[in-house]
């Protein structure tokens, strides 16, 4: 039986070695970690965390296995945005360079946020690193 459970120091290290055995992940961050969810059965199906910046949540870690139900997906995106929503956040928001990707969380309610007026650390987004992503938000309020 599939189950939702808050990422905390209880099962932190569980998590941690999922997310060790994925590639692209190169370094853990525990407190953006314990921000997080996952859904599990016997082992863990996926991880979705976020970082907060003021009253923004920047999703970080958004692992799943491969051929995850979307269902499933958009259950801990539901979970997640109650849990932002809880600890004061307003917004979730995410940085995505994959169509399917940006598909998937626009199908959850995401929307894609005019870059003109968007900057990180001073810096235009369309002049970052990220120029060639979509900044993808989703508000908790409604």
């Amino acid at each position: 039986m599939l189950e939702i459970q808050n990422i905390d120091a209880n099962n932190l290290d569980f998590v941690k070695n999922f997310l060790l055995k994925v590639k692209s992940v190169e370094e853990l961050d525990e407190n953006i970690l314990k921000n997080g969810l996952m859904v599990k059965d016997d082992d863990i199906i996926g991880i979705i965390s976020y970082e907060v910046f003021i009253s923004y949540g920047l999703i970080r870690y958004f692992v799943f296995k491969k051929d995850t139900d979307e269902l499933i997906v958009k259950e801990l995106i539901d979970e997640l945005s109650k849990k932002a929503r809880n600890n004061g956040l307003t917004h979730l928001f995410s940085i995505v360079n994959n169509k399917d990707l940006e598909n998937l969380f626009i199908s959850f309610d995401f929307y894609k946020e005019d870059l003109k007026d968007v900057y990180i650390e001073e810096v235009s987004f369309l002049e970052s690193e990220f120029k060639d992503a979509n900044l993808l938000i989703k508000d908790l309020s409604i």
